[in-house]
């Protein structure tokens, strides 16, 4: 007999329904179905949390209501979203600037207030709520939260390329099974998969 599906997902996260939940940090954010990181989306990507929301509208997985309430927006925000991808698919959702440019609710004054309140332990969304600002203003405000710039070679440099691997199917074999001394297995967070080395502990 099946039974229902455990509740893995990360502490912090906001319930969008017994289904669904929403995890926004200053590392980016994740929607999980029941336990899944389903979408994520990186610090600052406006254009994949928005993408987020209207896909758990149109895949069924929340009502408007629910999701509306979780991602922080008022109904109608999330209705000119839906429309916009319904009609131009993903880049429909990217912010357009239109007019005059309106001045940045991010000023020192607030920028100062959220530093002190993410040091007194509170969380992304619960600053947002204590500030009346939308989360991504917020998670720009946060301390250290500039994304870091990898580092690339100076034009013209020429790259070598690397040697190839000694082919060690046998030692991998051993780690895999946790029988090589000093090689036992590390579950850590994916790359490209925020979050996933925590649900995997």
């Amino acid at each position: 007999m099946l039974g229902r599906p455990l509740p893995l997902v990360p502490t912090g996260s906001v319930e969008i329904n017994k289904a669904a939940s929403l995890l926004e940090t200053e590392q980016g954010g994740a929607v999980f179905i029941f336990g899944i990181a389903t979408w994520c989306f990186e610090p600052d990507d406006v254009t994949g949390r928005r993408l987020a929301a209207v896909q758990l509208v149109e895949t069924k997985a929340a009502t408007p209501s629910q999701v509306a309430a979780a991602f922080g927006v008022d109904f109608e925000t999330l209705r000119r979203w839906r429309k916009a991808y319904a009609a131009n698919g993903t880049e429909g959702l990217v912010p357009q600037r239109r007019g005059p440019r309106r001045a940045s609710k991010l000023t020192e004054e607030k920028k100062t207030e959220i530093a002190e309140l993410h040091r007194q332990g509170l969380g992304l969304r619960a600053i947002a709520r204590a500030l009346e600002l939308d989360p991504s203003t917020v998670r720009r405000g946060l301390p250290g939260a500039a994304p870091a710039v990898p580092a690339r070679a100076p034009a013209g440099t020429k790259l070598e390329p690397l040697a190839r691997p000694e082919p060690r199917e046998a030692e991998r074999a051993l780690a895999r099974g946790g029988l090589l001394p000093g090689a036992e297995p590390v579950i850590c967070e994916g790359a490209s998969l925020p979050f996933a080395g925590a649900l995997a502990v």
